[in-house]
């Protein structure tokens, strides 16, 4: 994963952020990560039925970027409403030679 911890890190953090600022804060949210042999899936659902749209943001404007980052971090990445209410946003970063770390050990 040489050189894709960091992408991970900033778009778990983007999405966590954005189903705070955009979705049902009251209800919360889910962030779940899936690690395979080659891809890293993220992700983070919420209860809002508002769908994410990227657009390019106001020079002046302090946000409005963070999907548009995603976007060029992930490998893949996309929007799937929940037919229950609200939506999932997931990223995919491909991988190769991810070690594996025995569930409760040390790091």
């Amino acid at each position: 994963m040489e050189g894709r911890s960091e992408d991970v890190q900033y778009c778990v953090s983007e999405l966590a952020t954005n189903a705070l600022i955009h979705g049902s804060s009251a209800a919360g949210f889910s962030v779940q990560l899936n690690i395979g042999d080659d891809l890293i899936r993220i992700e983070v659902g919420d209860l809002s039925a508002e769908m994410p749209q990227t657009a390019t943001p106001d020079c002046e404007s302090d946000g409005g970027r963070g999907l548009l980052l995603v976007a060029s971090f992930a490998d893949m990445w996309g929007v799937e409403p929940d037919p229950r209410g609200g939506k999932t946003v997931w990223t995919e970063f491909k991988v190769a030679g991810l070690q594996r770390v025995p569930s409760g050990a040390a790091l």
